[in-house]
């Protein structure tokens, strides 16, 4: 009996963990860009971490396909806001699509978001990006931001490591 109890109570938890997004709307980020583009549902990654900052957004466009990249420091603290190296790996996230034209992306064990977002004139996909939500509400390690885009996309994202960072390859929704 005390073993079937430990397994609802497994499965319980379990259930707790995954969140509002089916198996078919979820996907995970890649260590390695592959090639696998969403562009409805949501993509999840990273490793649980504390202490993080994005200090970093760097945008480029490259020919066929517009990328994003954001920059993973440890966090220096109250006393060093800027941030002290690059972290080795990237604390979790979920980018998550609200409409073909925005994503919302949280990022999960970040005490800081110093990033200013880069300017996106000359970006024929990127209108900009905003911070949603962070520490002023009440949750001092997940930061929200809104990336809003010119017309439908695509996206594949993807973590590189050692130094850390999130790349989101965007590409215009042609379906």
């Amino acid at each position: 009996m005390k073993k079937f109890l430990t397994l609802i109570l497994i499965i319980i938890i379990s259930s707790f963990h995954l969140t509002e997004l089916s198996i078919a709307e979820k996907s995970s980020a890649s260590r390695f860009k592959h090639g696998n583009y969403i562009n409805q549902g949501a993509i999840k990654g990273g490793e649980i971490a504390d202490g993080l900052d994005i200090k970093y957004i760097r945008w480029a466009d490259r020919g066929n396909f517009e990328r994003l990249v954001f920059d993973v420091y440890k966090w220096g603290g109250p006393t060093n806001p800027e941030g002290i190296l690059p972290n080795e790996y990237p604390g979790t996230f979920t980018f998550e699509f609200v409409n073909g034209r925005e994503i919302e992306a949280t990022f999960e064990g970040y005490r800081a978001f110093t990033a200013e977002p880069p300017g996106f004139k000359k970006s024929g996909l990127v209108s900009g990006i905003s911070v949603v939500r962070g520490e002023e509400d009440a949750d001092d390690s997940s930061h929200k931001i809104k990336i809003d885009f010119k017309k439908p996309v695509t996206i594949e994202v993807f973590e590189l490591y050692s130094p850390a960072r999130i790349v989101v390859d965007i590409v215009e929704n042609e379906g």
